[in-house]
């Protein structure tokens, strides 16, 4: 219900001159040229430039090689070497260059095997009830992706929000995993009390 009631009301939007970016997979074949220099103090922290020749994995240009100019600075320091596995931020508005930038580091295969390590040894430890666990995080992400996030980007209170979350994720979590049990209901009494307790001494402190 609380799914269909924010899509109803959804504030649609489109940010600005962004249907030409994308976000693609790279890796780097060359360094062809680069001038760095390490940070002062007791750092491995590199500034300066490099041109790396890079081969896109993913998007409309999957395959092709392309030529990226990145700069190393103190808020953003990317530095890559032959082989490693970036994120190519690409912006192609028609009629104009394209224009390439190295966006962060592809870590992406070093999260799914933490999630897939993590998983195993829930399930492997938890037995059926690890795996009940594993569908009680993952319904919690997904409403605070698909319902906490829009609510408070509709202007919702973030703390109202946030209490009506914990409540919905909390019950179905506890039930999943305890069924309908007294110990259950004690400690979705108890998670509620805790957070009501917070919210008020929020409300009653915030403007101390």
């Amino acid at each position: 219900a609380v799914f269909c009631y924010q899509n109803l009301s959804a504030i649609s939007y489109q940010m600005y001159t962004s249907d030409s970016i994308t976000y693609e997979k790279g890796k780097v074949d060359q360094i062809i040229e680069e001038d760095l220099q390490l940070e002062e103090g007791e750092t491995d922290r590199y500034r300066g430039e490099q041109t790396l020749l890079v081969t896109l994995k993913t998007g409309e240009q999957k395959g092709s090689q392309i030529v990226i100019h990145n700069e190393l600075t103190a808020t953003h320091n990317i530095k890559a070497t032959e082989g490693t596995n970036i994120i190519v931020k690409s912006d192609t508005p028609e009629g104009i260059e394209p224009h390439y930038s190295v966006f962060n580091y592809d870590r992406s295969m070093g999260i799914y095997c933490i999630i897939g390590i993590f998983a195993v040894l829930m399930i492997f430890v938890g037995g059926l009830k690890g795996l009940k666990s594993l569908i009680g995080l993952l319904f919690t992400l997904l409403f605070i992706l698909l319902f906490l996030l829009p609510m408070i980007y509709q202007g919702y209170s973030p703390i109202g929000m946030a209490i009506l979350t914990v409540l919905v994720t909390t019950v179905f979590s506890m039930l999943l995993l305890n069924g309908f049990q007294a110990k259950t209901w004690t400690a979705i009494v108890s998670v509620m009390g805790g957070v009501l307790i917070a919210a008020i001494a929020y409300y009653l402190f915030s403007n101390v």
